[in-house]
């Protein structure tokens, strides 16, 4: 696969460059084989990761999660049929998506724990754009593990971050490239954003002793109001990213019970062409879309993952 990889892009890389000079008006040897325009850069890709729902935990629910229902073979989405998480608990699914290693079996996590690389180092390397966005975060590259933050009425949990955790992003100047999801900016996207919403956004939730000194509203783990208030979360800033021309993946970390899969995977978007994938995915796939739409190496499990559409 990683030959056949190289080989596309080595023929990418010919095709760009045949095509350059033709533009600039060079000669091309009579008998030669026309070659097609390089291919434009992808639509700004926008990753959304949610919380412990497995795929038929949210398609068996319409009534609290009419909004990802209706996403789901919508006619206007490209869904994903058999599409894995890689660990149990959180922290594993965040890390493997940004590092290709899950690098730990634990939820604890303090800044800079894990050494990388990291895709947003592969990105800053090739001068593509990036930004993690984190609802609820007190401050661009803060070190805290937790915050309540009263303004979005939920709580930020460093072990939902993809970036912080790395000594590669949070030693560096791309650690203020990891901000309050208040930062994105619609008219300005990033190429590959990832966001993630707070804990009670997130459909994770909080439990009646966490919730007591909070006052977060609908935000207990398990509820029904929990999954209603993610829910329409999802549905007000999905639309202003994908009327802003991103594409936007939306999955979830892990699902609620041992198995891995399959979880809710969706992909929705002007550049997206509708229908429904049984190829096998995992969240390795993500990385591996990312690093083939821009021709970077593939990390760790990212090189035998089947990449997913980043169009």
């Amino acid at each position: 696969m990683c030959v056949n990889r190289f080989k596309a892009r080595v023929a990418g890389i010919a095709v760009a460059t045949a095509a350059s000079l033709t533009a600039l008006g060079a000669a091309v040897p009579a008998g030669a084989t026309p070659v097609a325009p390089a291919r434009a850069a992808p639509a700004p890709f926008v990753i959304i990761m949610m919380e412990n729902h497995g795929l038929r935990p949210v398609l068996n629910d319409r009534t609290d999660m009419p909004y990802l229902n209706s996403l789901w073979r919508g006619g206007t989405s490209l869904d994903f049929t058999h599409y894995a998480a890689l660990a149990h608990p959180s922290l594993p699914n965040y890390l493997g998506m940004a590092s290709g290693f899950t690098q730990t079996g634990a939820d604890a996590v303090h800044p800079g724990e894990f050494a990388g690389p990291t895709v947003w180092d592969q990105l800053t390397q090739a001068g593509v754009s990036w930004g993690i966005f984190e609802e609820g975060m007190p401050t661009a590259c803060s070190p805290s593990v937790t915050y309540n933050d009263p303004v979005t009425d939920g709580q930020y949990l460093l072990r939902h971050d993809p970036g912080v955790p790395f000594g590669t992003v949070y030693t560096s100047a791309e650690c203020q490239q990891v901000q309050p999801l208040t930062a994105l900016n619609y008219a300005s996207l990033p190429a590959v954003s990832f966001i993630t919403p707070n804990t009670c956004d997130d459909m994770h939730g909080l439990t009646a002793a966490q919730l007591a000194s909070t006052g977060f509203t609908n935000c207990l783990k398990g509820s029904d109001a929990l999954e209603q208030r993610s829910d329409q979360w999802l549905s007000q800033i999905v639309p202003n990213l994908t009327a802003a021309g991103a594409t936007v993946f939306i999955t979830f970390d892990e699902c609620c019970s041992a198995t891995l899969s399959p979880d809710y995977a969706i992909e929705t978007g002007p550049a997206v062409t509708p229908g429904s994938s049984t190829t096998s995915y995992s969240h390795y796939s993500v990385l591996a879309g990312i690093e083939d739409a821009y021709g970077l190496p593939l990390l760790g499990g990212a090189a035998t993952a089947a990449p997913i559409p980043v169009p």
